[in-house]
């Protein structure tokens, strides 16, 4: 009650071991009830694709993540998007954690795993403009979390990343950042 009037409370969710398909309206309901809106969600990848995700060297793994990631679009333009801040420009942000896009051990297949990654980052944004194009999609770059070897470890590379994607895939870089 005594947060100043520009101030406005949101929760970061992590799919699918915080919210999923069978709790998603209820999590909703719940953040409209408490006055809070969602903020961001990721998808917790990590947790179930341990070499790479959608940067794997694994078709199956990387097919896999795919499915993962457009889910977590899913829910946040199905049942999450009643728990939006209404204001213009305030929808929440789509967070993609580095912290799986990277290897143990040093591989020639790094080329591969990075070109891997901007395929799937690159096919995750057209899904997301496809569902409304409203999320700020944001790369979480974390060197000290996740592999030895990450293939975005700094701000810098993963802001290079961006500047790929538009060139090499035409993605548009309206409401994408890190």
């Amino acid at each position: 009650p005594r947060l100043p009037a520009h101030i406005r409370l949101g929760m970061e969710l992590h799919y699918d071991y915080e919210v999923d398909e069978s709790n998603a309206g209820a999590v909703a309901e719940a953040l409209l009830d408490s006055g809070i809106h969602l903020a961001l969600i990721t998808p917790g990848a990590h947790r179930h694709f341990a070499y790479g995700g959608i940067a794997s060297l694994d078709g199956e793994e990387r097919r896999a993540a795919r499915g993962f990631c457009e889910r977590t679009v899913d829910l946040a333009y199905g049942p999450l998007r009643k728990a939006w801040n209404p204001e213009p420009g305030l929808a929440p942000s789509l967070a993609l954690w580095n912290g799986s896009y990277g290897y143990d051990l040093a591989t020639v297949g790094v080329a591969e795993m990075y070109r891997h990654l901007k395929e799937g980052v690159a096919g995750l944004c057209g899904y997301e403009a496809k569902k409304g194009g409203e999320l700020f999609v944001a790369i979480e770059p974390k060197p000290n979390e996740g592999h030895p070897a990450m293939l975005l470890p700094t701000v810098a590379s993963a802001i290079l990343f961006w500047k790929r994607l538009r060139e090499e895939y035409g993605v548009d870089l309206a409401g994408k950042g890190v």
